[in-house]
């Protein structure tokens, strides 16, 4: 590589460690709408990738699609027992941008007033390394876990997706999740600033479900799941549950109603099946 050439490369990359590091310009988060009353709010909650694009791999090869299914159906069961009787699961089919476009307007014409994206996350190609599972080599990378919320500032009402996203994060610290912060590092792929660095929210403008919606719209990943441990967390029904009541409570939070929204009684599982809620499960996920 000739000299000019690594010059560029090096301010390339000092570039993108500078975007990185550098704060998100400023935006005020705001409540539910005015007078929201939970019976009334469209909780949309959109599945993640299609069964034809079925998004990343676990470290065991399960479908992020599956995943976010079962958890978008235990939050919706948390958010009607809640008082959001109008939540609904959105499932989508097919491949490429079509299906993406298609969802943030589906949200709309039937009168969603919040969009909440439910996903799983995986890592950069860099980081995965490989292993034997399940009959198969599969990629796995153990280097980070947690979850991660994204908000467009391109979006209709910035400011309200940002303020439910301060809930939820409120709300999943309360029951014992950390953000990861990989998506941060100044690296092709990543480099998404934060906006609340604490509760793991950052500014991600050109994803298109956000940036074409009309309504608050957010996206959750909900953890990282081709790290072994976290998967083995997040497939059991214990993490489903308490991550749906945190959710659930972030929306009593954000459109509180008559009566504020109480602490959630949960306690999340540990990779090995420790620290579980007493409760019996008793609804069904696609990743049992």
């Amino acid at each position: 590589m000739s000299l000019r050439h690594r010059l560029a490369a090096r301010l390339g990359a000092l570039l993108l460690a500078a975007a990185a590091t550098a704060p998100a310009a400023a935006l005020e988060p705001a409540a539910g709408p005015s007078g929201c009353r939970p019976a009334d709010l469209v909780v949309v909650l959109d599945v993640g990738h299609t069964p034809e694009q079925s998004g990343s791999a676990s470290a065991t090869g399960r479908r992020e699609y599956d995943l976010n299914l079962a958890l978008a159906e235990a939050i919706a069961r948390e958010a009607v027992a809640a008082g959001f009787t109008a939540t609904q699961v959105m499932k989508t089919t097919g491949s490429g941008r079509p299906q993406l476009e298609s969802r943030s307007r589906r949200a709309a014409e039937i009168g969603a007033g919040l969009f909440l994206s439910i996903h799983h996350d995986a890592v950069q190609d860099r980081y995965l390394k490989t292993w034997f599972a399940n009959g198969a080599t599969r990629r796995y990378s153990d280097l980070f876990a947690g979850h991660s919320l994204f908000v467009s500032e391109l979006g209709a009402r910035p400011a309200e997706s940002f303020g439910f996203a301060l809930r939820l994060g409120d709300r999943l610290q309360a029951i014992g999740m950390r953000p990861t912060r990989h998506h941060n590092e100044p690296i092709p792929g990543e480099n998404r600033p934060f906006l609340d660095e604490a509760r793991g929210i950052h500014r991600y403008d050109e994803l298109i479900v956000l940036k074409t919606a009309a309504m608050p719209a957010v996206l959750f990943e909900a953890g990282v799941i081709v790290n072994r441990a976290e998967e083995r967390r997040i497939v059991r029904p214990e993490f489903r549950r308490c991550v749906a009541r945190a959710v659930a409570a972030a929306l009593a939070d954000w459109c509180p109603g008559e009566r504020p929204a109480e602490p959630v009684a949960c306690r999340m599982p540990t990779p090995d099946g420790g620290a579980l809620s007493e409760e019996p499960e008793t609804g069904t996920g696609a990743a049992e």
